[in-house]
């Protein structure tokens, strides 16, 4: 497994149809170290001044228009949960596929009442939950709220920190056992993604100890401390959104410190934060939201060093990709935006936010950011040959089912006569078939598509899954009218289940 909501689980709600092994704990390790070092992970090694498009926008100027647009309307405008009709398709659904029935849905997949080992949750000391644990999170829960749903402008917010979006209203992990390959550390099934400080939310209902919220984002629903966010008036949401529309500024350094206008430190960002902007005579004056003391949201003035921001749309070229990957490349593999890292779809969402080129939060729905040309029915060759002769710098989205990689051009290896198809990702690692262990990698990293890895030539290639896409994201996707909103009874369990929405989005049945 490589990337968020790429786990095939067993559900009560919905068929499947899936076939796992032995529940039997394997003896041996499933888990070893891949030589990532064999593979030159030096950006400018392979993205270089003297490359004949160093500079060359990869896109037109209407594209990258039409992009900023299209960030705009998912962050604060007609897509966001700031919109009504956003809000109302999300979230106002009949029964069975109501809010009430889909979050009890999450309190029976998470408990271990009548499991098989493979699906038992263990906590963080190697112990199987007990039915108390699940009981007492249920018990959190006002389930009374998620009976009816009215849209309330009232319910408007912001985040005021970067924060974690969990799938139930508790800190506490839920591992399957480490023994199954792909499973146990980092995989904690309760982390849905980080959320980022400034990101807007819509405040669906209250745990009954008041520490969580219910929130929805522009692409997902979960649980976040309620101290992480602030209600946003009518006032507040006026005034970001007037500053957004002039200028945004996007964090384009890991770990880039924010300070108040007496040099005193607010906050550390990470790439992918997105402010309106005032400018300003040192560094640059950003907008950042925090609580008054009734939780609501006010404008706070926070300076930053003129290198830890681009102002957006930051033109994409290559010279530009290889300055962000140089701040991420290298990082630890993080499940679910888990301590801050990114898993392969979080990369690419930050990756991309300076572009002003908006990306969904799951890897499958991300490919539909752009033209789609499917290539699993060719055999792996025929593959690599079409990326290689087809495949767009920077541009070129690929996926295999679960996992979400960015093509970066051709290559050639030190022990290699023939360019190689070179790809940067953040990969957890490689599998053999049967995939009975993995080859950790475990960062985000340049990697080449090769048939086999000479390090272990029983490890799969990435281009030898059963799905194998690609998306052009210097082509905009197809979009009847300024809001298409398509019905669809399985919207909400899709933005509620993280390890459902990519098969629900595999299968066609919902489209975001």
């Amino acid at each position: 497994m490589t990337c968020l909501h790429a786990k095939i689980i067993r559900i009560p709600l919905i068929v499947l149809g899936f076939s796992f092994c032995a529940s039997t704990f394997a003896m041996k390790s499933v888990v070893s170290i891949f030589p990532i070092k064999h593979y030159n992970q030096n950006v400018s090694d392979w993205i270089g001044p003297d490359d004949v498009d160093y500079d060359k926008p990869l896109i037109t100027a209407s594209v990258q228009a039409a992009r900023l647009n299209e960030f705009y309307q998912h962050y604060f405008g007609d897509y966001s949960p700031w919109s009504e009709t956003f809000v109302n398709h999300a979230l106002n659904q009949a029964a069975p596929y109501d809010l009430k029935t889909e979050e009890k849905g999450l309190i029976s997949l998470y408990g271990n009442k009548n499991k098989s080992d493979r699906d038992i949750g263990y906590g963080v000391n190697f112990r199987p939950h007990t039915q108390k644990w699940i009981r007492d999170i249920a018990s959190n829960i006002n389930f009374t709220q998620l009976e009816t749903f009215k849209y309330h402008a009232s319910q408007r917010a912001i985040t005021i920190e970067n924060t974690s979006v969990r799938a139930l209203p508790t800190d506490e992990v839920h591992y399957y056992h480490f023994k199954f390959p792909g499973q146990g550390y980092p995989f904690d099934n309760l982390q849905m993604s980080a959320l980022w400080v400034g990101s807007p939310v819509y405040v669906i209902s209250e745990s009954l100890d008041r520490a969580w919220v219910l929130v929805l984002t522009n692409d997902l629903v979960g649980w976040v401390h309620r101290s992480s966010i602030a209600e946003a008036d009518e006032q507040f949401i006026q005034q970001w959104q007037n500053a957004a529309k002039k200028q945004m500024a996007a964090i384009i350094k890991t770990k880039a410190t924010l300070v108040d206008e007496n040099n005193q430190y607010v906050m550390t960002t990470y790439v992918g934060g997105v402010f309106p902007v005032f400018s300003g005579t040192i560094g640059m004056k950003l907008m950042m939201p925090v609580s008054d003391i009734n939780h609501h949201a006010v404008i706070k003035t926070v300076i930053t060093d003129s290198d830890n921001f681009a102002l957006m749309p930051l033109t994409p070229t290559p010279h530009h990709f290889a300055d962000l990957m140089k701040t991420l490349i290298g990082r630890p593999y993080g499940w679910g935006g888990m301590n801050f890292y990114n898993d392969c779809s979080q990369e690419l969402k930050n990756l991309f936010t300076p572009f002003a080129i908006w990306l969904p939060r799951h890897s499958s729905d991300q490919l539909t950011r752009g033209k789609t040309v499917d290539l699993s029915h060719l055999p792996m060759g025929k593959r690599l040959s079409y990326l290689k002769k087809h495949g767009r710098k920077f541009m070129t989205l690929i996926y295999n089912g679960g996992h979400i990689i960015l093509y970066i051009g051709n290559y050639r290896l030190q022990f290699s006569d023939t360019k190689t198809a070179m790809t940067y990702q953040a990969m957890w690692g490689l599998s053999p078939r049967p995939s009975v262990r993995r080859a950790v990698i475990g960062q985000s990293a340049l990697f080449p598509l090769l048939m086999k890895y000479p390090e272990d030539a029983a490890l799969i290639s990435q281009a030898d899954k059963k799905i194998f896409r690609i998306s052009y994201l210097d082509d905009m996707p197809k979009q009847k009218g300024k809001i298409n909103f398509k019905i669809n009874k399985f919207i909400l369990r899709a933005l509620m289940f993280p390890n459902l929405a990519e098969l629900l989005m595999m299968s066609g049945y919902v489209t975001w």
